[in-house]
């Protein structure tokens, strides 16, 4: 098992993963708003089958015996006609991760995302460490 670091409990090797992420999502996802498939059956098999749910925006209930919850805002570009919510849901997790606000609690990581101002979270919840990468990997799968 990684060691743990001092920051909000994330091991050495969590702390990569995200940074590698944060990576690949801007130079491969960050300009492709429009490609991503979040209601895709695959993905959303995948979802159902680990117990991975999605709550309606500013979901701040208590916290299920799900594997995952997450919430967060999926306005629509104004420059599209598109709403992807996959898009947005990876770019929530990128915020989170780049602004310090993803913890490891347990088996758990939590995640948070704020407007720019800061006057509203835009994105909360958890999801099971084991299954947050193959749910992450499953999402970025659905990219047409």
């Amino acid at each position: 098992m990684a060691k743990a670091n001092n920051i909000n409990n994330l091991s050495v090797n969590d702390i990569e993963k995200f940074y590698n992420y944060l990576c690949d999502f801007e130079i491969n996802h960050k300009a492709s708003y429009g490609h991503f498939d979040f209601y895709d059956s695959q993905f959303q098999n995948f979802c159902d089958t680990n117990k991975i749910k999605q709550k309606g925006r500013n979901y701040k209930g208590k916290q299920d015996k799900n594997n995952g919850t997450l919430w967060f805002t999926a306005n629509q570009d104004k420059k599209s006609k598109i709403n992807d919510v996959g898009h947005h849901l990876l770019r929530h997790i990128r915020n989170s991760f780049a602004h310090g606000l993803v913890k490891k609690k347990g088996q758990f990581y939590y995640f948070e995302d704020f407007s720019p101002n800061k006057t509203s979270q835009t994105m909360g919840g958890r999801m099971r460490c084991d299954l947050f990468w193959p749910f992450l990997e499953k999402l970025i799968s659905t990219k047409k």
